[in-house]
Formats: C-alpha cells, structure tokens, sequence
C-alpha cells in the first residue's frame, strides 16, 4: 500500500482549504490597502468609485497610486493625517491603478501619485500640484470646500463668528466670513 501524500491538499477538509485560501486572499491584498491607507482613507475601486465620489456630496481629495512606487509610499503617512485630520470635513480617497485603471482612465492619470479634487463640479477633477506636506493637502482641501459652501449659498457669503473643534492633538478647524482652514496637531 502507498502511504497518503503528505500534500496539504490531500490531507485537509474543504472548510480548512477555504480558509486557507482566505488567509493567502488577505495576506496578499494587506499591502494594497496600505498603500495610500489609513484608517479614514476610502479604498476606491472600479465598483465604489461613481457612488463615493461622483455621487456624493461632499469634497473628495483622491490620490491614485501604484502599490510599487516609491513616492505613492512615501506619501502614505501625510495622506492618512489628512484624511484623519478632515473627518467629518472632507473625505479621503485612495485607488490603485494596478487594479482599477478604469477608474483613472477619464482623468488621463499617467503617473503616480496622482491627486485630484472632486468638489462642486464633480464632472470635472481638479489637478492638485501642490506640495505634499499635511498641511498643504488639507489648505487645498479647505479652499475647495469653502467655494463649494459658497457655491451652495448661491455665491453669498457665510454668518461671520468663529468656532473650533479638535484637541488632544487633533486638527483645528476655524471659520469666519469668508476663511476656513485646518491646523494639524503636532500629534
């Protein structure tokens, strides 16, 4: 008689397979949502993309990336304190080109990182060239949330007075007549 194989095909249950390809599935798909991730970083895909941004209200800073390139890394810890730091503000978006190039296609995205604003005219992205500190990517984020609130009132300008919110190290915000802005935290 031959001895069983010592495969771990032959010798596992179906439920242990399952898992096991579950488990190879997340292990492969962690970095990628890393990539330009943090917890209030929105993953983009082609499924997501028209109801999150396109479809939505508010103002989104999407950043379209590669899961090898250099800079999209570089990038991902400023990209994450932005979204953290415009919670409840702006959203924060990430697509990888390596899977969802459709997704970029419209917006001639042909190097990486690219960002975009989505704001009041959400059929037109708006190219952000800017630097790429925390506090540059929020300042563009603000100036586009304000002409959208601008926008919406019809061009009239906001009640004047001031108020905060934040702590702890958390992001600042302000308002005034016609100001709006974010101050990140040291941490």
């Amino acid at each position: 008689r031959i001895l069983p194989s010592t495969s771990p095909v032959h010798w596992c249950t179906p439920k242990m397979r399952v898992f096991a390809v579950l488990c190879v599935a997340l292990a492969l798909l962690a970095p990628l949502a890393a990539a330009l991730g943090g917890k209030n970083v929105v993953t983009l895909t082609e499924g997501n993309f028209k109801g999150k941004v396109l479809d939505d209200s508010a103002v989104w800073l999407v950043g379209f990336y590669a899961p090898w390139c250099g800079h999209c890394k570089a990038l991902t810890p400023a990209f994450a304190k932005v979204a953290d730091a415009l919670k409840g503000v702006a959203k924060v978006g990430a697509v990888d080109m390596t899977q969802h190039q459709s997704v970029g296609a419209p917006y001639g995205i042909q190097g990486f990182p690219t960002l975009k604003l989505f704001a009041n005219n959400k059929g037109k992205a708006i190219d952000y060239n800017g630097a790429r500190t925390e506090q540059a990517l929020v300042d563009a984020v603000m100036k586009e949330v304000q002409a959208t609130v601008r926008a919406r009132m019809g061009g009239k300008g906001g009640s004047s007075g001031s108020g905060s919110g934040g702590g702890g190290g958390g992001a600042a915000v302000t308002s005034a007549k016609h100001h709006l802005s974010v101050r990140l935290g040291d941490g």
